[in-house]
């Protein structure tokens, strides 16, 4: 008997894992084979909850290993067989997350990428390609027998496939190359993704699909558009940067945020009652902090989440919105079309809102909006770039502008970074938790502010256990769980001074 393995390809590099290392990463618990998937439509896969494995030869002909509940899939075998058209052979399904690792087996597969570039390659090459930009439906998968179209489903459902928060798309001199953020890291195919007469027409396809003119080249734009993942949708946001070399395209990622929660977050118990008692019942402005990449909007949603739950009225003005939330009135601004962040802010606050969510403060004219919104009596959450609570509320002051004495309307400020677990391989779900800095702006840390000035240095050696948490606790707590190692704790701990 010869059991059939997927088949290798050269085009990656150490800084992408190919299929076969992905596997032996845990990204795919089980081996599936590329062949038997082609055998096996997803459709199918997805029906009847199971994963192709591999291909078996013998005497007695062709059989098709899948992996699943054997007690469900016994029961419906000659029901699948028939579907399939070849004998089913079932084993147990030994993971985690069967839906995931099936839409990873299938979305997320190299060589079906790989394909699909070689294909629109191959059409455009040969001169094919008569479908115009006008006559493309401007959703993802058109069932046109272009391969354009496919090759940019394929490469959107890749990046999803592999939790990619995300895809970034850059023409050099001589090669398009791709890139997946995955949890921290960008994971690079050196190699060129296709061809650069392919690439203009993949640049036109998306923007076709972000809702933006297609024939403009020369300025920035944006745009989004939903990708249908069944009971988990997907919005991207589409952004193009003109270059010397051609547009460069980013695709973000965010999924919905209907099923996010604070008990989701891994939050320690002190920072989760912080949020619970100043942020959710309270007022004032309370501030979300961290580097790019730390997780600030996802724990944003899930308070926004919260809000919703306990009957809330919350307006958001964001730039752009990157998750759907279901009872949040969500405003996304767009100047070409006069809604500026000041007429977006004037226009909220006349609704009345319980809580005003300002995305990021970016500015003078969003920071001053967001203190005098908290003086009023709002409650107001936004988020802002900061490496650690003073550095959050120091920049807050120098934008208002004010001196920090006299910066007032501020309850709280959470500072945030995600933290990778140590010894454990990339996987569909990145090993990432959740270390948190929290700083709780009670009467006295006023008082001691107004009276005197002071460093970073001097603020940390003044802050007691009451009002502030430092990174150093979740630290200590990660450490001792052997998550993190020691140097990672001392990393941690260096941001409380």
């Amino acid at each position: 008997m010869d059991n059939e393995g997927s088949s290798s390809n050269t085009f990656h590099s150490p800084h992408w894992p190919s299929d076969k290392e992905q596997s032996q990463k845990t990204i795919l618990p089980l081996h599936s084979s590329e062949r038997a998937r082609r055998l096996v439509p997803l459709e199918v896969a997805i029906r009847y909850q199971f994963l192709p494995m591999s291909i078996l030869s013998s005497r007695r002909g062709r059989q098709i290993t899948i992996a699943g509940d054997s007690e469900s899939l016994h029961k419906v075998l000659r029901e699948i067989e028939f579907v399939v058209g070849e004998q089913i052979q079932v084993i147990p399904y030994r993971g985690t997350n069967l839906q995931r690792d099936i839409e990873l087996a299938y979305h997320g597969s190299e060589s079906r990428l790989l394909a699909a570039a070689g294909r629109a390659d191959s059409e455009v090459r040969e001169g094919k390609f008569t479908k115009s930009v006008e006559g493309w439906n401007p959703r993802l998968r058109d069932f046109s027998d272009s391969s354009i179209s496919e090759f940019v489903a394929s490469l959107v459902e890749f990046a999803i496939a592999r939790c990619a928060s995300d895809l970034h798309l850059t023409p050099s001199k001589d090669k398009i190359i791709l890139g997946l953020r995955i949890g921290k890291e960008m994971h690079i195919l050196t190699d060129s993704l296709c061809e650069r007469m392919v690439f203009d027409r993949v640049v036109a396809r998306l923007k076709i699909l972000a809702g933006v003119d297609p024939s403009r080249k020369l300025t920035p734009l944006d745009g989004g558009f939903p990708v249908d993942q069944g009971v988990d949708p997907v919005l991207i946001r589409f952004s193009s940067l003109p270059t010397i070399f051609g547009e460069r395209v980013v695709l973000r990622i965010g999924r919905s945020a209907r099923n996010d929660s604070l008990d989701c977050l891994g939050l320690d118990l002190e920072t989760r009652q912080i949020i619970e008692d100043l942020i959710v019942k309270g007022s004032g402005l309370s501030l979300l902090v961290g580097p790019t990449g730390s997780g600030k909007t996802t724990t944003l949603y899930s308070i926004l989440r919260r809000l919703v739950d306990v009957g809330r009225v919350v307006i958001s003005i964001e730039d752009p919105v990157e998750r759907w939330i279901e009872g949040v009135s969500q405003a996304s601004l767009n100047e070409a079309a006069g809604l500026t962040f000041g007429v977006a802010a004037r226009a909220v606050l006349r609704q009345g809102p319980d809580t005003l969510v300002i995305g990021e403060i970016r500015d003078s004219e969003s920071a001053q909006t967001a203190v005098k919104a908290a003086l009023s009596g709002h409650l107001v959450l936004s988020t802002i770039h900061a490496r650690c609570v003073f550095e959050a509320i120091e920049r807050l002051a120098a934008l208002v502008p004010c001196r920090l004495s006299e910066l007032s309307g501020i309850s709280a400020v959470v500072a945030q970074r995600l933290v990778q677990a140590e010894g454990v391989h990339m996987a569909s779900q990145p090993p990432l938790h959740l270390a948190t800095q929290t700083l709780v702006i009670s009467p006295e840390l006023q008082r001691l502010l107004k009276r005197r000035g002071l460093s970073r240095g001097e603020f940390y050696q003044r802050m007691d256990g009451n009002s502030f948490l430092p990174f150093a606790s979740c630290g200590k707590r990660m450490f001792e769980a052997g998550i993190i190692g020691v140097d990672q704790y001392r990393t941690l701990a260096q941001l409380d001074r």
